[in-house]
């Protein structure tokens, strides 16, 4: 049911499909590429604005939708219901866009752990897209990663080396300009 759903409602109207992309250096010489395409998977990964999956998911379910709800295990069985607050909820879907250190995940997977890479990354979305292809520039110790995830918007992402709970490199304009001129 849940991957009927996705196939139907998940396309480019909703987001951008993302593929696969380009991995370049800081200048925008391509040194390869990457594909995302998944075997496993009916269908493309799409690239989606937070705010629009949730007004999706909203015009799409008639049961709750419950956000910001802490999933503390993922029961396997059918149906399928996920434990919250304590109680088993049955589920048609759940989407688990909770970010990098996600319950749904440890729920899913709880042999995974996180570590600190040694790379802070600084995430925003920019009301425009200037590009229909995903990429990632590298340059001396920092890259710069761009998504463009539909409705005229681009997800964008820049990351440091940097030390745990360091400060941030920039605190100005002028400062932020400076650290990322290279590209």
């Amino acid at each position: 049911l849940a991957a009927t759903w996705c196939e139907r409602n998940f396309n480019k109207a909703v987001g951008r499909e993302v593929t696969g992309m380009n991995i370049t250096d800081a200048r925008g010489k391509v040194l390869g590429h990457s594909t995302y395409r998944v075997t496993k998977l009916p269908e493309p990964g799409v690239a989606v604005h937070r705010s629009r999956l949730h007004e999706v998911l909203r015009a799409h379910f008639k049961g709750a939708l419950r956000l910001g709800a802490t999933v503390e295990r993922v029961i396997f069985g059918n149906p399928p219901s996920v434990v919250v607050d304590g109680q088993p909820l049955a589920c048609d879907l759940l989407v688990g866009a909770d970010g990098i250190r996600s319950p749904v995940r440890q729920a899913m997977f709880p042999d995974f752990s996180t570590r600190y890479s040694g790379i802070t990354c600084f995430g925003f979305v920019v009301d425009a897209q200037w590009t229909g292809e995903a990429f990632e520039m590298w340059g001396a110790g920092k890259r710069v990663g761009v998504v463009p995830i539909g409705q005229g918007k681009t997800y964008a992402f820049l990351a440091i080396k940097a030390p745990p709970r360091a400060a941030p490199p920039f605190s100005t304009l002028e400062e932020f300009r400076q650290c990322w001129s290279d590209f």
